[in-house]
């Protein structure tokens, strides 16, 4: 009697069976033909891509709660077997007798990326190896979900970079994912995610000044409607429920045509710095698209009002010309590592230590001086790496991104 094995690849395009046995019996996949991609399929009622999704997401709890149970608390191996499972393309399945071995997979397993649950309940790498014991996670070699060599040579590379400058990364760390993985939203959706961080910012620019502002003239400049809240994957622009909160705040405190200076609480005031930092997320949306122009790889602050010429133009559309994949992914990398050091760095700091330790610390920057980032470049980190994890995560909202390290 046959069983069924079940592999799980986060590589988006179909991975040829290369094994000895018999190839899959059934594959379907979350990313729409290449040709007009790479973009993920539409999650319609009744879709293969929403019936895969749903199981995913099963797939991903039982994970984690079996390695939970297990290992009694959740631990770096569970997480790496979460995290692959969110990131997976493409389900394969084959049929096998029970006396099988998954060595049979190996070759094929390590090209596709893949994990494996089998009937036991089990979920394996391709050598075997039971993921989620407890054991995988204990000493100084922990195990943890395959990643593709593009992404692990791209991790090596950058890491090697930034080490060179004096930076020094966990190796613990996990790589990005790389580019025969990576699904990117529209380019259309894209820029209208950019025009409205631009223009909210703007917005809370006028409230840290004390200004008045005219809230529904600047976003009808864009065509958003503050009352669409969500991600909006149709293509029409939107606002989330945080977003919208504070446009209703200001509203409020906000009458047209009056000439007194509105009172803006000190709370909303606060919120309004923070909108601000909307610029850099705008600026980061509109490099990946080609309507802005910026070096993802040096930490400096946008120019607002030349931002916002760039973006808000009528004919902003047109020239929009998406970067290569290979180059989002270094800046995505590059943003997620500099983010680990920047989050150490910090929480170094509050237990009063100095910056330095195995795996951790920064090398000199000077005459034996730890390097240090400054608040506005870790502020600069924090937006870049929103804007690049709603980038590359289509079917999660932007206030929902993993910003985790």
């Amino acid at each position: 009697m046959g069983i069924f094995v079940n592999a799980y690849s986060t590589v988006r395009d179909d991975v040829a069976w290369t094994g000895s046995g018999a190839g899959p019996t059934y594959v379907r996949s979350l990313v729409e033909p290449e040709d007009v991609g790479p973009f993920v399929a539409e999650l319609a009622a009744g879709s293969e891509a929403l019936d895969l999704q749903e199981h995913l997401n099963g797939f991903a709890g039982y994970a984690r709660d079996q390695g939970i149970e297990r290992a009694g608390e959740y631990n770096p191996t569970i997480h790496s077997v979460f995290q692959h499972i969110f990131q997976v393309r493409r389900h394969y399945v084959f049929e096998r007798p029970e006396d099988f071995s998954l060595t049979e997979f190996s070759a094929w397993a390590k090209e596709a990326n893949a994990i494996f649950l089998l009937p036991d309940g089990t979920v394996r790498n391709a050598d075997g190896a039971d993921l989620l014991d407890p054991q995988n996670s204990s000493g100084q070699e922990i195990l943890s979900a395959p990643h593709t060599e593009l992404a692990t040579a791209r991790r090596d590379r950058i890491r090697g970079r930034l080490w060179e400058e004096g930076i020094r990364i966990s190796p613990f760390l996990p790589p990005v994912i790389g580019e025969t993985e990576v699904v990117v939203r529209r380019p259309s959706e894209i820029l209208e995610r950019a025009q409205t961080l631009v223009t909210l910012a703007r917005i809370a620019v006028d409230v840290v000044a004390g200004q008045s502002v005219d809230v529904d003239s600047q976003l009808g400049r864009i065509g958003v409607r503050a009352d669409r809240v969500g991600a909006d994957r149709s293509g029409g622009s939107s606002v989330t429920g945080s977003e919208r909160s504070f446009l209703d705040a200001v509203r409020r405190f906000n009458t047209i045509g009056s000439v007194d200076s509105p009172a803006y609480p000190t709370e909303l005031t606060e919120q309004a710095f923070q909108v601000q930092w909307g610029f850099v997320a705008a600026e980061m949306l509109g490099w990946a698209i080609g309507v802005t122009q910026t070096d993802p790889f040096e930490l400096n602050a946008p120019d607002p009002e030349k931002l916002a010429t760039q973006l808000l133009d009528s004919g902003a559309a047109s020239h929009v010309r998406p970067q290569p994949l290979s180059l989002i992914c270094d800046a995505l990398e590059y943003t997620f590592s500099l983010r680990w050091f920047a989050v150490d760095q910090s929480l170094k700091a509050a237990h009063g230590e100095a910056a330095g330790g195995a795996g951790s610390a920064a090398g000199s920057a000077g005459a034996g001086a730890p390097f240090q980032l400054e608040p506005a470049q870790e502020s600069i980190l924090l937006e870049r790496h929103r804007a690049l994890a709603w980038l590359v995560n289509p079917t999660t909202d932007y206030e929902d991104v993993d910003l985790s390290t």
